[in-house]
């Protein structure tokens, strides 16, 4: 009697319990190869960001879109600045910058449209704010829809490459979903920030070296100078 209450002691601990559902989750995915998609890591990642956005639009920012770039008016003059944007007070956030941009990516003054640049650097950032003009057509009414927009996609490409690069580590694809939905590319969201373009544009390559490296061959990633580039979008 005592052999087997051990038996079941040891049968019902937490090591024993987790072993057993990550076999019982194995075996389901195992089932389902046609969950082993890029497409699919790209269309979780794609949805989750959009319920995001309109949460937050409903909630955080009462339905003003251009409340993402979060212009302060310490850097954005409310009397010039395009009509529509929301200005708060203080010195806002980087986005405004990016907004700026997105109005006339080649126009590189220090202040345009009501919004001056509080360092030079800025004006190197422009890959992202490029993207968005080109989305809205030039519209300035459409640019604070582009920025986040972009973003989106972004995060969609970005969750199609990370899936991309799991499969070729041997993993699931939606594994991809770890390195895509790390929580700091939420705030960028939330902020109409660059590093979602940067991350997408860089990770094609990562998952060619990943390849790669696996397959014995010399990694195809570009020249550290030329892979770090993009990270100035």
């Amino acid at each position: 009697m005592d052999t087997k209450v051990g038996a079941d002691s040891r049968a019902a601990s937490p090591a024993t319990v987790r072993s057993r559902v990550e076999s019982e989750v194995r075996t389901w995915f195992a089932d389902r190869p046609a969950l082993d998609a890029p497409l699919l890591t790209a269309a979780v990642l794609l949805v989750a960001a959009s319920a995001f956005v309109l949460v937050r639009l409903a909630v955080a920012a009462h339905g003003d879109i251009s409340t993402f770039a979060q212009a302060g008016a310490q850097f954005t003059d409310p009397a010039r600045a395009p009509h529509g944007l929301a200005v708060r007070s203080g010195s806002g956030y980087d986005g405004q910058f990016y907004y700026r941009l997105a109005l006339q990516p080649w126009n590189l003054s220090w202040s345009a449209h009501g919004i001056t640049f509080d360092f030079g650097f800025r004006r190197q950032r422009v890959g992202y704010s490029w993207l968005a003009w080109t989305l809205s057509g030039g519209q300035a009414a459409a640019a604070p829809y582009a920025l986040v927009a972009v973003n989106l996609l972004g995060l969609g490409a970005l969750g199609f490459f990370t899936g991309k690069w799991a499969q070729s580590l041997g993993r699931h694809a939606l594994w991809g979903l770890l390195p895509a939905g790390y929580f700091g590319l939420v705030w960028s969201l939330s902020r109409d920030l660059t590093e979602i373009t940067a991350i997408t544009l860089v990770s094609p390559a990562s998952w060619r070296g990943s390849r790669g490296t696996r397959c014995g061959r010399a990694s195809p990633l570009p020249p550290r100078s030329s892979a770090a580039r993009p990270l100035s979008w």
